[in-house]
């Protein structure tokens, strides 16, 4: 196992940690990455494994894209490879974490994720689970064979990334002032 191996993950995301922990015994080490604030490594990497192992759940077969959502929605993303039931399941954790109508649907063998109401609370959504998808995307490659595909994300999302990474550097930095 290579650096290389973990180094494509980010370093916040349950797989960076159990990849890690991997690398660093395949280099006769211990674990040494924290995760979620949990500072003993060995505790970290248990947390990482249980919160994957809710991730590995499946949704119940998915049902057809609610017809209102399908009409109206906006298309904000669009990825493939994730079979229906694992997309399922993600779309339904980005809906709860939203608090927004969101459904997705086949077209062209891409899954299209659309949504109706607030959009930066779907985006937002989107950006706090991205590893979850990414997750399934990688699950989805090595299930068939193939490794290094980079993960597919949506039109906005570096100027998205940018503006969050912004505002989180302004608050810290008025932390930092304000003291």
């Amino acid at each position: 196992m290579n650096k290389r191996d973990v180094n494509w993950l980010s370093p916040s995301s349950p797989q960076y940690v159990i990849e890690h922990a991997r690398w660093k015994a395949s280099r006769g080490r211990k674990p040494s990455a924290s995760f979620n604030g949990e500072r003993n490594p060995r505790k970290a990497l248990e947390a990482a494994k249980e919160l994957l192992k809710t991730w590995q759940i499946k949704a119940p077969s998915s049902a057809p894209c609610q017809d209102d959502i399908y009409k109206n929605g906006t298309c904000l993303f669009v990825t493939h490879s994730i079979s229906s039931d694992s997309i399922e399941a993600w779309v339904k954790q980005v809906a709860k974490k939203s608090g927004q109508p969101v459904d997705w649907h086949f077209a062209g063998g891409r899954a299209r994720i659309l949504a109706l109401g607030d959009l930066d609370k779907v985006k937002q959504a989107i950006c706090d689970l991205i590893d979850n998808h990414d997750y399934r995307f990688k699950q989805a490659l090595a299930d068939d064979g193939l490794f290094d595909n980079p993960c597919p994300r949506p039109d906005w999302w570096k100027t998205w990334s940018l503006k969050r990474r912004s505002a989180i550097f302004l608050h810290h930095k008025l932390l930092c002032i304000n003291g």
